[in-house]
């Protein structure tokens, strides 16, 4: 696995052995980030269930500002710190060693929402519907920002909740994204 567009273009990442992590695969990285946009200026990233953190290495390689990275496992942890070391972008990402649901309310403390937010639950979590409520009663969420949850093809998420409403979905194969926004101009699927 490499990062595959920005600054550190090419540039390896480890992943965790065995099946505790899920890694983005590098066409699906791609599409999303040729969705997204190819660079970015300054925005700001949060990563839940962050695995390897290769999709925040990407964002932070086309131009984000800073990321924030929660992970439980602690290998995997491990494997982001190191990933986040060799891009050169240590100083710009802090990473959480907890769950989800007790990492976003000490995230939230910090005040500020976020342009990105990338969640790639476990394909059995079943919350998902719940932690965007959290995400946007904690206002995680920038106005304008996009959510981005990484799912099993055969679940299909809400199309709306927490005040976000679900403006796109694709699917590559047993894996698919869905994109939310609380921005009223973008329409909803």
């Amino acid at each position: 696995m490499r990062v595959i567009g920005g600054t550190a273009r090419g540039r390896r990442l480890f992943c965790t052995g065995g099946r505790d992590t899920r890694p983005t695969p590098d066409r699906v990285r791609g599409s999303l980030f040729d969705i997204l946009g190819q660079a970015f200026s300054g925005e700001t990233v949060l990563d839940l269930f962050a695995g390897t953190g290769a999709l925040s290495i990407e964002a932070l390689s086309r131009g984000a500002s800073c990321a924030v990275l929660v992970e439980s496992a602690a290998a995997a942890a491990r494997v982001i710190r190191r990933n986040i070391e060799a891009a050169g972008f240590a100083d710009r990402v802090t990473v959480y060693e907890m769950n989800v649901e007790r990492a976003v309310p000490i995230v939230a403390r910090g005040g500020a929402g976020f342009d990105l937010v990338f969640a790639g639950p476990p394909y059995a979590y079943e919350r998902e519907a719940l932690l965007m409520e959290d995400l946007s009663r904690l206002g995680l969420l920038a106005p304008g920002g996009t959510a981005v949850f990484q799912h099993s093809s055969r679940r299909r998420l809400p199309d709306a909740a927490g005040g976000w409403c679900r403006f796109d979905r694709r699917t590559f194969g047993g894996t698919s994204l869905s994109f939310y926004s609380s921005d009223t101009l973008r329409r909803c699927h």
